[in-house]
């Protein structure tokens, strides 16, 4: 397709070669009577004895379905294909929907007469739907808040998605909404021509005093007349119920939500913090909802962008980071009492920031978790730790900061509580099992339980577990002061740089491990140690008084020393011709935590796309696709 060499597809014509030098030809399939392609061919069932695997799972992605569609015109419409991976219309590549999610509403130009349609995936139900309005309010792919009665609820936001199928860029809209009589009128951004885009929109929910759901007008408005109208409900709870709350994410504009389990009685400054992050498939406020108050903290669930997301990891872990630290801010808890569980996806969640972050958790439960992608995720089994290809090594080294059980030395100084189902076929107990065998080697703090004849799934138990809370009860994280002795691992400073007195600037070999050792001596001034693939590095000072001679001896080179200015010095130390020296700072165009790892971490930013348009036609299109 990219070359122009793909032949249309015929009963039997050959597709491609397999690995192997097989050759792979097209097969005639029929719609069942939903409408739906299904086909599992090559590579479709599991027959590998690996115990971390699930039993006959399935491999959805293997196969490409080959459809075409005869226009009598040339017409815009709307395609919409549930499943699949990725998919080629006329050639151009769009998103696909590998849940079966059904929100993929994408504006297509039809030409008149066959239009091809490929699709990366073995289950699919697709439809092209004529006649459209140039612009539609979809309301399938909702973020909408609660109201809660206990709060001041005045101006909320909300988004939802709106497709473009005219051959015109829009740029005057504008989103009117009424609830309860008061109405609010918000500006969206540019939708290109043939595009969707998720806008955000504000509500009045001022007017509402009570329980119930409340019906929600939304106007799409195009220089001030109603493009299109949809209504929608929007459910009000008392103060003491699990609910939705939005923000806009500092990553990329982008408006999500999390979902709060109250404190019983109501928040109480100084009191507990529960990071929860939720399975595959599941929603935030579901998760939250398994929860009981707890009389001594706050609930707080993540969304993980989608209920299935990035597995925590990518911008699912800077999804968590961010409802962190908006629940740390709107409920003040204690900072000793930060807690960490989750279940299933979010049990690995749990284990991958608890590894990742370790000086944020007083104490972490991961329940009916996997600890490593690298196990979990891999058809074939355990993906390999080294290749003689110079690539395959690059792209190992970038799944490095997944490797969890390569990170388990930062669980130290945590307490770990371990809760799996014995007959659970979703992840096997066999995780957990691995996980508390590296434990016992070295951490004198963990528990563990296999819940007898427990499923993946045994109740909102799997992870409302009193004995979780009565573990986490006993943990506080210990304050910066009295810790004296870090041992911390990352892979990149672009994702994990510091642990608490400590941050690693940069690396010698990128995307490998890093290791600092240290110890500090208050009474002596000194701080000793060793690293492990490190360039420079960057100590806080704050427990040596002003004017204090503090000597630093690393890796068993020269002794470094420095009399402190403030009691609140900070020291960046610079590894050069084997010898470690003190350097001014961290040249912000050079590698340092904002600026390091790997192609993901760019977007953490709110990248911007510029994308040229004052070509041809021909090199427009080329840009756009």
């Amino acid at each position: 397709m990219a070359n122009g060499t793909l032949q249309t597809p015929n009963e039997s014509g050959e597709f491609t070669s397999g690995a192997n030098g097989e050759k792979i030809f097209w097969k005639a399939i029929k719609a069942d009577a939903n409408g739906r392609f299904s086909v599992f061919t090559r590579r479709s069932t599991q027959t590998t004895n690996n115990p971390f695997l699930n039993p006959g799972g399935i491999d959805r992605g293997s196969d490409y379905i080959y459809l075409s569609y005869t226009s009598l015109k040339e017409q815009t419409a709307i395609l919409n294909v549930i499943g699949g991976n990725t998919l080629f219309f006329n050639g151009i590549p769009h998103m696909g929907d590998p849940y079966g999610s059904g929100y993929m509403h994408i504006p297509v130009q039809l030409k008149k007469g066959v239009n091809e349609l490929f699709v990366r995936g073995a289950s699919i139900l697709p439809r092209i739907i004529l006649n459209v309005k140039p612009l539609i309010i979809h309301t399938d792919d909702l973020t909408l808040p609660h109201i809660v009665i206990s709060e001041i609820n005045g101006i909320l936001k909300g988004a939802i998605t709106i497709s473009n199928s005219s051959l015109n860029d829009e740029d005057a809209l504008q989103i009117k909404t009424i609830l309860n009589g008061r109405q609010k009128q918000t500006k969206i951004a540019k939708i290109l021509k043939l595009s969707m885009r998720k806008s955000i929109f504000e509500f009045d929910a001022s007017a509402v005093r009570e329980e119930g759901n409340y019906n929600l007008e939304i106007q799409l408005l195009k220089n001030g007349k109603i493009a299109d109208l949809q209504n929608l409900s929007v459910e009000a709870v008392k103060g003491s119920s699990s609910y939705k709350q939005t923000f806009i994410s500092k990553i990329d504009g982008s408006l999500q939500y999390f979902a709060v389990t109250p404190q019983l009685g109501g928040w109480k400054p100084n009191s507990a913090l529960f990071l929860s992050v939720h399975g595959a498939g599941v929603e935030a406020i579901g998760q939250a909802r398994a929860y009981k108050s707890k009389d001594w903290g706050t609930v707080a669930a993540a969304t993980n962008r989608r209920p299935r997301g990035f597995n925590w990891e990518d911008w699912g872990r800077q999804d968590a980071l961010e409802v962190l630290e908006l629940a740390k801010k709107q409920f003040k808890p204690n900072e000793k009492q930060i807690y960490l569980t989750g279940h299933s996806m979010g049990g690995h969640g749990t284990w991958f920031l608890g590894a990742t972050y370790p000086d944020k958790w007083a104490a972490i439960a991961p329940a009916a978790g996997y600890a490593s992608l690298k196990d979990y995720g891999s058809a074939d089994g355990k993906i390999p730790d080294s290749s003689k290809n110079m690539i395959e090594k690059m792209l190992l080294r970038a799944g490095n900061q997944s490797d969890v059980p390569k990170l388990a030395n930062n669980y130290k100084q945590l307490g770990v509580y371990i809760l799996h189902g014995d007959a659970d076929r979703v992840v096997p107990v066999s995780y957990a099992r691995q996980m508390k065998k590296v434990l016992a080697d070295f951490h004198p703090d963990f528990s563990y339980y296999e819940y007898p004849g427990g499923e993946h799934w045994f109740g909102d138990q799997s992870v409302d577990w009193p004995p979780i809370f009565n573990f986490f009860k006993w943990h506080n994280i210990k304050a910066d002061s009295a810790v004296n002795h870090i041992d911390f691992i990352t892979s990149s400073p672009g994702i994990s740089a510091t642990y608490r007195w400590a941050t690693i600037h940069q690396q010698i070999q990128p995307s490998q491990y890093s290791r600092i050792i240290l110890n500090r001596d208050r009474k002596s001034s000194t701080i000793t140690g060793k690293t492990e693939n490190i360039e420079m590095l960057r100590l806080a000072l704050t427990e040596f008084a002003a004017k204090t001679s503090v000597k630093i001896t690393l890796d068993s080179l020269a002794d470094i020393n420095y009399i402190t200015q403030t009691d609140h010095d900070t020291l960046t130390l610079e590894k050069s011709d084997q010898q470690w020296q003190i350097v001014k700072g961290v040249n912000v165009q050079n590698k340092n935590p904002l600026r390091s790892g790997t192609f993901k971490e760019a977007f953490n930013y709110n990248m911007i796309f510029v994308v040229g348009t004052k070509g041809n036609a021909e090199a427009n299109q080329a840009n756009l696709n």
